[in-house]
């Protein structure tokens, strides 16, 4: 009896576990059918091209409901970037967002390419200057380069298209998923999942209301289950964007002012006149400091049931599919959807705050801030340049001029903003006084050195060999400090998620 007693035993048991193991394949195909394209879905795996999508200053950026100026989708098994973005935010806003993330290294080469030509233009005298006895001043580059750069920026994809080129396919909800037909629509909203898993990465426009959607925060949540580098997410936010076209304002400005008073009062005012935007920058980089702080506190009490969604009929989807996610994510296929709701607040809370404020990094990433310096301060440098300069004096201008560009503008602009970013929870009168101190001690102070230091070495390399080999050398090696020092920081950062 004992012996038949173990064998009912054992057989309940073996039939337990087969109805677990059945439970659980059940549940895995359930999962995966959200997570991938099948064989008779790979029509709704549909990208579109960057180049359409930001033509006409980004018009299908507007609103969701569809439109006959929508840009067309194509099928595709591999995407070159999920936009992930809220359509509360304003569309002049992600635009100006999206062609700082996608443009910016294209339009600076071009401008710096055009910038060079100016040069060669400039050292045989062909271009428009203030004639002073034995010099020449010019201004060309300093009143057309920065518009120029703009213009590239903004407009060079339209340009672009006009000439052929489509540019990558990328994701873009309103374009890659049907809305006309609801079918469709409601099997590609289904398959969300599916597209960020056939992206190579994701780039987030974030706002403040960024983690306060349903949408968003699902979408990130599910890039991070796939990719666990935080080098497949660009994120660029808002505060960013406004940051780098207030610094490009500020260089234009003062570059006509200096400009202006040269011609007048024959004097250099360059320094004093960047005290008032400088404030400004400093400032923008506290409230970019308070804002990560502000962003890791959201995360920490995120709430799924505070989540909004612009459609409503949407929210039952969405939770179905963060069910999904996260059996699939914790390998727990028979979890209830409470117990899935809570895995996936704790994901955000843990996981996704300390992720997304690594993503976050500076204010301006070391790219933007050498593409500033590139585009503000070249053209001073090259309107300096006229037909009446030797040969070696040339050279040491060039030389002068990297290593400001390369190495000690980049260097003054992220020391000054980390140390405005010191005692966060100074208010008032304090952060004023604390701002001026970093402007005076943290920018003015070093740029003010560091121009008499480059004036007394100007005028030994224009004597001395040894000198000016020395200027070459620090030029060379000081840029791939900083270069290893500021972007290394960034990548390190994405690397190990801190």
């Amino acid at each position: 009896s004992i012996f038949f007693s173990m064998l009912l035993k054992g057989r309940h048991r073996e039939s337990n576990n087969t109805a677990n193991r059945s439970l659980n394949r059940k549940a895995t195909m359930r999962t995966q059918k959200i997570t991938t394209f099948e064989d008779h879905e790979f029509e709704l795996c549909r990208g579109s091209h960057l180049n359409s999508i930001m033509a006409r200053g980004g018009r299908v950026l507007q609103s969701p409901c569809p439109s006959p100026d929508d840009c067309a989708s194509f099928q595709t098994d591999q995407l070159e970037a999920f936009i992930s973005h809220t359509w509360k935010l304003n569309r002049c806003l992600k635009f100006l967002a999206l062609s700082l993330h996608f443009n910016l290294i294209a339009a600076t080469a071009i401008h710096t390419l055009l910038v060079m030509a100016l040069g060669l233009l400039a050292v045989h005298g062909w271009l428009p200057a203030f004639q002073y006895p034995g010099l020449g001043y010019g201004y060309c580059c300093r009143v057309f380069g920065i518009p120029v750069f703009v213009l590239l920026l903004l407009f060079g994809r339209e340009v672009m298209q006009l000439f052929g080129c489509k540019g990558p396919l990328v994701f873009l909800d309103k374009t890659c998923i049907n809305q006309v037909d609801q079918e469709l629509k409601l099997k590609g909203i289904k398959k969300l999942s599916a597209f960020v898993m056939c992206a190579r990465t994701m780039v987030v426009v974030y706002c403040s209301d960024y983690l306060e959607r349903l949408w968003t925060v699902y979408e990130l949540a599910s890039f991070l289950a796939y990719n666990e580098s935080l080098h497949a997410i660009r994120l660029v936010t808002i505060p960013q964007v406004k940051t780098f076209f207030f610094l490009l304002t500020s260089i234009y400005v003062v570059g006509l002012l200096d400009v202006f008073a040269k011609i007048t009062l024959d004097v250099n005012l360059t320094v004093w006149v960047y005290a008032p935007f400088l404030s400004g920058y400093l400032y923008l980089h506290r409230r970019w400091s308070a804002q990560q702080v502000s962003l890791y506190k959201s995360c920490q009490g995120f709430e799924l049931d505070k989540c909004k969604c612009s459609m409503t009929e949407d929210i039952p989807l969405v939770q179905t599919n963060i069910v999904k996610l996260m059996r699939w994510k914790d390998q727990c296929f028979t979890a209830d959807e409470g117990e899935c709701f809570r895995s996936f607040e704790k994901d955000v809370r843990d996981t996704l705050s300390t992720k997304l404020c690594a993503a976050m990094g500076s204010v301006l990433s070391y790219e933007q801030i050498l593409g500033a310096c590139l585009v503000g301060h070249g053209p001073c440098y090259i309107d300096l340049m006229n037909s009446q300069m030797r040969p070696r004096e040339t050279a040491v201008l060039v030389a002068i001029e990297l290593l400001w560009i390369f190495v000690l503008l980049p260097l003054i602009l992220f020391c000054s903003g980390a140390l405005a970013c010191c005692f966060p929870t100074w208010q008032r009168g304090w952060e004023v006084i604390w701002i001026c101190t970093a402007s005076i001690f943290g920018a003015l102070g070093p740029a003010t050195v560091a121009n008499k230091l480059d004036s007394f070495w100007g005028r030994e390399a224009l004597i001395s060999d040894a000198a000016l080999a020395v200027l070459v050398l620090t030029d060379c090696f000081g840029a791939i400090f900083v270069a290893a020092t500021l972007g290394g920081r960034t990548w390190l950062q994405r690397k190990v998620g801190l």
